[in-house]
């Protein structure tokens, strides 16, 4: 089963009771007991982390998340897992989809939560020559047009607009060009093990509207020229070299992030931050790990420490938070309950334009016959 977080309450497939996933986090936990003597080297070099709640502060233990698959009603009621294992990875590395594999199987969690929302899962799915067009910022699926809809919904045209001139950057083409190569092990050893698979980040249009809205506007004019351009190109050999040493070596993420905070520091709070808390509060305070035991939550190594961090901190409140945007709110607002606002003022602005230019023609021309 995969279970989609996001801006919405919680969807399952195939759609269990709530209930009822909740007995079965218990029967399955409660049968197989993990085997941590399999990835002492990963807990000792830092790789994994283990967050428990039992020596969790008492403000972390705050019950659900509102949002999160919870209602006002169930989430006093939530049961935060008792262990959580963080494993940091590089997303290109096969190193890392190694390591993944042998903490799922070694743990045996009743949920994997992966940094991926709904509109990249697809990445956990490609196979074969579908590995090397794979892309995180891709639009995927069946139904092309629907995926866009869902994209412009979340995030607007200008969110898409800077989408695919991400995925189209061969710059970023070539260092991603087997993105998701750790979370397609965590599918793969999740569906031997009867985990499920849940998509805790935040979705990506949501996230990219919420970015480009924080950039001034000579900000967002350098970003998109830079990305358009596409200058420099990575030699073929060095992603994965580049992956390693970055998992050996985490001053260079942390370059990573200080140089990206230099250039656009108003980039950081929504890229790194944000998201930290909104994978944290997925794999803590979600309805789909409501009453669990264990759970392996697969995120990239930047954010593995402060996903550890906000585990221990409430951010219950903020999941709402997190996902507005002035798209989603203006496409929720309706009139009379029905159509958006945002179509109506259209509407009305389209109408008053027409109106103008008719009544300017018939001042200008007065002649000539409209109809």
């Amino acid at each position: 089963a995969v279970c989609f977080m996001g801006p919405h309450p919680l969807h399952v497939l195939p759609v269990p009771p709530s209930r009822r996933h909740w007995s079965m986090c218990e029967s399955r936990t409660n049968a197989e007991a993990p085997s941590l003597s399999q990835i002492s080297d990963l807990l000792a070099d830092g790789t994994v982390q283990v967050w428990k709640r039992s020596l969790a502060p008492k403000e972390a233990l705050a019950g659900g998340a509102r949002g999160a698959g919870h209602s006002v009603k169930t989430f006093e009621q939530h049961v935060e897992p008792e262990e959580i294992f963080v494993v940091g990875t590089s997303h290109i590395s096969r190193k890392s989809a190694e390591d993944v594999d042998r903490v799922i199987r070694a743990v045996r969690p009743d949920n994997v939560v992966v940094e991926l929302c709904r509109s990249r899962a697809g990445i956990m799915y490609a196979d074969g020559g579908d590995v090397e067009k794979s892309n995180a910022l891709s639009i995927w699926g069946n139904d092309p047009i629907k995926a866009l809809s869902r994209s412009i919904s979340l995030g607007g045209p200008v969110a898409l607009l800077l989408r695919v001139l991400l995925a189209r950057n061969p710059v970023l083409q070539q260092t991603l060009k087997e993105t998701g190569i750790d979370f397609r092990a965590a599918r793969k050893a999740a569906e031997d093990v009867g985990a499920t698979i849940v998509l805790g980040d935040r979705p990506i249009e949501i996230t990219i509207e919420r970015a480009f809205r924080s950039l001034s506007k000579q900000e967002l004019f350098q970003l998109v020229s830079l990305l358009g351009s596409g200058v420099g190109k990575l030699d073929p050999e060095s992603s994965e070299a580049l992956s390693d040493s970055a998992l050996k070596d985490k001053d260079i993420l942390e370059g990573l992030e200080k140089s990206l905070a230099e250039s656009y520091p108003s980039l950081l709070e929504p890229l790194i931050v944000e998201r930290d808390i909104f994978l944290s509060l997925t794999a803590k305070s979600s309805m789909a790990v409501n009453g669990c035991k264990r759970v392996v939550a697969v995120v990239g190594k930047g954010h593995a420490k402060g996903v550890m961090r906000c585990l221990s901190e409430n951010h219950n409140g903020k999941f709402k938070t997190l996902t507005w945007t002035p798209t989603r709110a203006a496409l929720k607002d309706k009139v009379f309950g029905v159509v958006p606002r945002v179509i109506v003022n259209r509407l009305v602005v389209d109408t008053i334009v027409f109106v103008l230019l008719f009544y300017t023609l018939k001042l200008v021309f007065p002649s000539i016959n409209m109809f």
